[in-house]
């Protein structure tokens, strides 16, 4: 494309990517700077949200979610829920940890998946059987060596709204 001009990949239209997957992506220029802004939408529940991509030669070993949501509301139904997507930027396969650590309750949670290079992970709080319901905090992500990036997708399914930011590299 030239300079000062867009294109936009609508993965619903992109026939060799089956439908209902999610995952990560790597979007590359051939030399020249690009801005890159990622929207999503959930057209059943009315949900959307965006984010800026991450820069190239960003990540780190370690990254923070200072807030994160296990189906937390006042009434403890459906309420705000967080989902962790995580990226491996290495050049191996790794064991990313994610560690949340509840503000309203006290105990940690740990949990661990192995992510190949290029590809990702999701850490979403309400999965995990042994997490209660209502609690809310922050979530640590670490890896045992590769650089990792963190996008952190919170959503109120009964209200329709939505709140994404990429993880803090630490």
């Amino acid at each position: 494309i030239g300079a000062s001009y867009y294109v936009t990949f609508y993965l619903q239209e992109l026939t060799d990517i089956p439908a209902g997957i999610y995952g990560s992506a790597t979007i590359k220029s051939g030399g020249n700077q690009i801005v890159v802004i990622v929207n999503t939408t959930k057209y059943l529940t009315g949900v959307a949200n965006a984010y800026n991509a991450v820069p190239d030669g960003s990540g780190s070993t370690k990254v923070v979610a200072p807030l994160a949501y296990n189906q937390y509301s006042p009434s403890n139904t459906t309420g705000w829920a967080t989902g962790i997507q995580v990226m491996n930027l290495g050049s191996a396969t790794d064991t990313v940890t994610m560690t949340f650590k509840p503000t309203n309750a006290t105990g940690t949670y740990v949990k661990t998946a192995s992510v190949a290079v290029g590809a990702s992970t999701t850490f979403y709080l309400p999965s995990y059987t042994d997490i209660p319901a209502g609690l809310y905090g922050s979530a640590e992500v670490t890896s045992g060596s590769q650089k990792i990036i963190a996008v952190v997708n919170t959503t109120k399914y009964a209200a329709s709204v939505a709140t994404t930011y990429l993880g803090v590299n630490q």
